[in-house]
């Protein structure tokens, strides 16, 4: 009797006769192919025992989302299966592109308040990260409301 209360296949469809532990079937013959991590993977990290078909696909059913849903369900606009923690997330996409220094700052640098990874607070306008000291205040008289920066700093901003 088989363990696999809703699969009608044969056992060694998945098992060799050399033990039951030895699983040799090809998930590319599902709507769900396992690449990177995910086939790294045991199966039961996935599936129950009883009910295999029961597995979701969507990335919620096995790993949290610290977005708390904000971004939408789309995992894969920014992450893929190769790695959890590297995005292919573009900030190009958005209306603060890193250009010049910015391009080379961590996330973190900006989005550090951003303890549950929403990003719905970020950073508009210089000041919003770069402190106005004293001497930035003297710095060719401009006031902060001004936000010329630009006109300095044009290397900052450029491709």
């Amino acid at each position: 009797r088989s363990p696999h209360l809703d699969i009608e296949l044969s056992c060694t469809t998945c098992h060799t006769t050399s033990g039951w532990q030895d699983i040799r079937f090809d998930h590319a013959t599902t709507p769900f192919s396992l690449t990177d991590q995910h086939a790294e993977q045991t199966c039961l990290s996935c599936h129950s025992v009883e009910r295999f078909s029961n597995a979701s696909s969507e990335c919620s059913s096995c790993h949290v989302d610290y977005h708390q849903e904000s971004l939408g369900s789309d995992c894969q606009t920014c992450h893929d299966s190769s790695a959890w923690k590297p995005t292919l997330f573009s900030h190009e996409m958005t209306a603060f592109p890193l250009w010049g220094a910015h391009s080379a700052t961590d996330c973190i640098q900006c989005h550090q308040n951003e303890v549950s990874f929403q990003f719905a607070e970020v950073p508009q306008d210089c000041f919003d990260c770069h402190e106005f000291s004293q001497d930035v205040r003297d710095h060719r008289g401009i006031d902060p409301l001004d936000a010329r920066c630009k006109e300095c700093h044009a290397n900052d901003f450029d491709d």
